[in-house]
């Protein structure tokens, strides 16, 4: 009997004891990229080079921001609302070292009135942060272009 609640309180001091190490690893600051602006510019083009008469094609949104932690990121995922509603979901790779400040654009990702938040991050030590308790930002990725599997169709809808 001895042997069995030792074995139990060692299994337990090894489960409780390993806890914080995957949480850490699962999870990261929230507040490391912090959106620094936003803009979004019509995309002009000449129609006639002898009046100079311009026409627009689409919009450009630009995003200027920087990682604040220590930890270099590897991925950021941005939402862009109109309104209070999701639009677009724009994922941008690269490195992204603390406190460098990163400028990028994106074609036809928003409207003069959108927002830009940050919704995921994957960091260079393998971490990652995810806005609202969703998915990994990886996972969610990975599963969005996962395949679909003819012999995953219930028999009722063939």
């Amino acid at each position: 009997m001895k042997t069995q609640v030792a074995s139990a309180f060692f299994v337990a001091s090894l489960a409780l004891g390993s806890m914080p190490l995957l949480a850490s690893a699962a999870t990261a600051p929230a507040d490391t990229i912090d959106v620094l602006q936003t803009s979004v510019k019509p995309v002009q083009y000449v129609v006639d080079a002898t009046d100079g008469s311009v026409a627009n094609d689409g919009s450009v949104l630009q995003i200027q921001f920087a990682n604040r932690g220590d930890e270099p990121a590897t991925a950021v995922e941005f939402e862009v609302d109109s309104y209070g509603a999701p639009v677009k979901r724009i994922e941008d790779t690269g490195t992204f070292t603390k406190d460098a400040i990163v400028n990028h654009s994106f074609v036809n990702a928003g409207f003069s009135h959108s927002t830009v938040s940050v919704i995921g991050v994957k960091y260079a030590d393998g971490s990652e942060w995810s806005a609202n308790g969703q998915q990994p930002f990886v996972s969610r990725r990975q599963a969005a272009a996962a395949p679909v599997v003819p012999g995953d169709v219930p028999a009722d809808e063939n």
